[in-house]
């Protein structure tokens, strides 16, 4: 009974032991040491200054394809301005986040945004500023990995410091351009994953039936007048690999009403998604018909590049033709990131094109209901309108990845 017993405690321990290292081993994978040497050129009124940085600290692999990173920041300056003004040192902290579209590249682009706070006890970062300071830095730059845990990095962006109490004197700005140069060495070789690998929920198809699913959506927001509407989609099986999709919405524009109704036909296959539709839209005194192609290629579980272009003929106006590209993102199954730029052009007349910036972003609430889909998002549209919303969604898979690219469609408006 006695042997029984301590092989029984025996199997638990070993049971424990090999659970506690697996973990251990995950957790430790995830996690990097992080070392990085920066410089700035100042630009504009603090043209003649320059600034370096080194960072060091721990970056964590939140998903493949979103990287975290806090790091503790020593910062000197260089240099004076036309004006005689130079800049001091000082030492904080800084937030960043990676975005990596491709983690499975062997030379992988990113984009970083940081934020962090930095102290300056000594002397003001600039004349006549405080014994603070935030630094703000946007940039895009490419990643190798060498070996199993080593890896390099370096980009090119932009920075922005200030202590964030508004014009005046009081607030010295120092706004410039920059290089990083960074390496990252992981405490355990990353785990082979099979990156992006669907989960369960979206193993299953419900458009392999005949039940048709339904989105909807509740929106406001501002097109410099208030907006507020809604907008419903039904989506329903044709024949593999196509859907057909009813789209409809109507927005109030200060009390002014616009309606639009359309009907798409979509196709998802493993490499692409391509969808075109037609709709009437209709403002007060205004109609239009309105033609629209789109082609999603996608190039990784967590990314696709996309391209769609939209040609509306109007009753009293002339013909406006709109085109949008630009990458969608799924960091997880569950969030959905577009970012791009919308290009416009009035037909006739010496019009010229237009460009503006393009994006949306969405998360899937963690309800733990697969047929019932509850998110927020907000957007700017090729149009250049600005919503926010609640949109519910019903019998369309058990994430937004499904909805984009197997059971509707994430149509670029």
């Amino acid at each position: 009974m006695a042997m029984r017993a301590g092989a029984i405690v025996a199997v638990v321990l070993a049971s424990l032991s090999s659970g506690a290292a697996g973990a251990q081993s995950a957790w430790r994978s995830r996690a990097a040491a992080t070392v990085d040497a920066r410089g700035e050129i100042g630009t504009g009124d603090v043209d003649g200054i320059h600034l370096g940085a080194l960072g060091a600290g721990v970056e964590w692999r939140l998903v493949p394809t979103l990287r975290l990173r806090t790091v503790a920041l020593v910062l000197g300056g260089t240099g004076t301005t036309d004006t005689g003004r130079s800049a001091g040192g000082g030492a904080g902290g800084e937030l960043t986040a990676r975005l990596v579209p491709f983690p499975g590249w062997p030379v992988q682009p990113y984009l970083r945004l940081s934020a962090g706070f930095l102290l300056f006890l000594r002397e003001p970062f600039l004349p006549g500023g405080d014994f603070y300071d935030f630094i703000l830095g946007l940039g895009a730059g490419l990643a190798v990995p060498i070996g199993p845990r080593v890896s390099v990095a370096g980009d090119l962006h932009v920075t922005h410091l200030s202590n964030g109490q508004g014009l005046g004197p009081f607030n010295p700005a120092f706004g410039g351009w920059g290089g990083l140069l960074s390496v990252n060495y992981a405490l355990a070789p990353e785990p082979v994953e099979t990156l992006g690998c669907s989960s369960p929920s979206e193993t299953e198809d419900p458009r392999a039936g005949w039940t048709p699913g339904a989105v909807v959506d509740a929106v406001a927001g501002h097109a410099n007048v208030t907006v507020y509407g809604g907008r419903v989609r039904l989506a329903e099986r044709l024949a593999p690999p196509f859907l057909a999709v009813l789209d409809a919405e109507t927005l109030s524009f200060d009390g002014v009403f616009y309606e639009d109704v359309g009907l798409g036909v979509v196709a998802h296959w493993d490499r692409a998604t391509a969808g075109v539709q037609v709709a009437y839209e209709h403002l007060t005194g205004i109609s239009a018909i309105a033609e629209q192609a789109q082609i999603e290629l996608h190039i990784s579980p967590e990314t696709s590049l996309f391209g769609t272009g939209i040609w509306e003929q109007k009753t009293l106006f002339a013909d406006v033709v709109t085109g949008g590209f630009g990458l969608r993102m799924f960091p997880i199954a569950t969030v959905r990131i577009d970012g791009g730029v919308a290009l416009t052009r009035i037909l006739g007349g010496e019009a010229e094109t237009t460009a503006a910036p393009y994006w949306s972003f969405e998360w899937q609430l963690p309800l733990g209901v697969r047929a019932l889909q509850i998110s927020i998002f907000a957007e700017q549209q090729l149009s250049s309108i600005k919503l926010a919303g609640v949109r519910v969604a019903w019998n369309m898979g058990g994430t937004l990845r499904d909805v984009a690219r197997r059971t509707g469609w994430s149509r670029i408006r």
